[in-house]
């Protein structure tokens, strides 16, 4: 008999219903479909006497393979490196504005500024002095109530002045 050209269609449907049989049986039905497709049987694996596999089987769902998880991989690393450009991105928007800020009080007290790379070297010595205890929790009795100097008083802000004869919100 001649080797019989097996599709994958065929092949799976093999698969799909051998899924659901005993694992005894399993081997034998593989031996009898093997043989089928080189010729040397006539007839396919016989399902009839088989048993059927116990009822506790696990998750049919299979992990991504072949090109889904290709495509998985290189979404997760896109996501990875979007996520933090993004990350990046805002520590960059907060070291300067610490700058802005620290140059504006440099400024108010009359004092020079130094520039944004003197700034970064600077800021960089005081983060790698950082030590654990740093970073533990200070308790409520050691810091002290934040007040507001004596020269802020309230002042009312209407939601609606008049500007150049005509009301408007502002």
């Amino acid at each position: 008999m001649a080797v019989r050209r097996e599709t994958c269609a065929e092949r799976q449907a093999f698969q799909d219903r051998i899924a659901g049989v005993h694992a005894e049986d399993r081997h034998r039905l593989m031996k009898e479909h093997r043989d089928f497709v080189n010729g040397t049987r006539v007839e396919d694996a016989n399902f009839t006497s088989a048993r059927p596999q116990s009822t506790s089987i696990p998750d049919p769902r299979r992990p991504p393979m072949g090109k889904d998880a290709a495509y998985s991989l290189q979404l997760q690393t896109t996501c990875k490196k979007y996520y933090r450009a993004v990350f990046l991105g805002l520590v960059d928007m907060a070291v300067v504005n610490a700058y802005i800020v620290y140059r504006e009080a440099r400024t108010k007290r009359r004092a020079n500024s130094i520039t944004h790379a003197e700034f970064l070297t600077q800021l960089q010595a005081q983060i790698l002095e950082l030590t654990e205890e740093d970073f533990a929790q200070a308790d409520a009795e050691n810091v002290l109530a934040r007040t507001l100097p004596a020269e802020h008083a309230p002042r009312e802000n209407p939601d609606y002045q008049i500007v150049n004869g005509h009301r408007k919100r502002r």
